[in-house]
């Protein structure tokens, strides 16, 4: 008969707060509490230092008792809404069809993920919402719209499209620890470490998932 070894936390916290060292071959600490709605939460840093500076800022929410989210960066928030708009309840269908689900990830990925992503929602200011704005490009209604066909240059296939019709640029370089990357099931993620063929990317609330270097559902941001 075997048992399963209880991995024990370097740190715990006085609200419960748990911080585990990296596992064996692993590079990343996890962090596990549970939010105001009694749900348990995990997240991920590549330091000792960013795992300790992670825990102490859910604390003070929780000290608060201000809930998860603002917590959360931008990306993990709008995942979470996403999620729960495409969710398909018993008896009837999800809010947001296939269509507006892809044309609301685009805008997101290429205006909001991109100025704002990886801030916390509880430190958004004024500024971030003129990135946000000057992100977004602007149309000149004055100019007649072209009925040329813009040239293709056939020797570079490495543009495909998005099923909203935007341009997407596929892997050309290998991912690195640190890369911000964007999966169509989970969201935005972030790579926390590289084994081999595979690289495991962190979606903040939704966890860690494994992929293979070359895998086509992955998108550099």
């Amino acid at each position: 008969m075997t048992t399963n070894k209880k991995i024990k936390a370097k740190y715990t916290t006085d609200f419960g707060i748990r911080i585990y060292a990296p596992k064996p071959s692993k590079n990343y600490w996890r962090i596990s509490y549970v939010d105001q709605e009694g749900k348990l939460r995990d997240t991920t840093a590549t330091s000792e230092k960013m795992a300790l500076d992670k825990a102490a800022e859910v604390e003070v929410l929780l000290r608060n008792n201000v809930g998860n989210l603002p917590h959360n960066s931008v990306s993990e928030m709008i995942t979470e809404f996403v999620k729960e708009k495409t969710k398909v309840h018993s008896g009837s269908r999800a809010e947001w069809g296939i269509k507006h689900t892809s044309s609301q990830e685009s805008i997101f990925k290429n205006h909001i993920f991109k100025a704002v992503g990886d801030k916390k929602c509880m430190k958004l200011t004024n500024t971030d919402l003129v990135k946000i704005i000057e992100s977004c490009k602007t149309v000149d209604l004055t100019k007649p719209k072209s009925t040329s066909q813009p040239k293709t240059n056939s020797s570079s296939p490495k543009n495909t499209l998005n099923p909203d019709g935007s341009s997407r640029i596929k892997l050309t370089e290998p991912l690195a620890v640190g890369n911000r990357v964007h999966n169509a099931k989970y969201g935005l993620g972030t790579v926390i470490s590289i084994e081999g063929p595979s690289v495991v990317i962190d979606f903040g609330s939704l966890g860690t998932k494994s992929f293979k270097k070359t895998s086509s559902t992955i998108d550099r941001l």
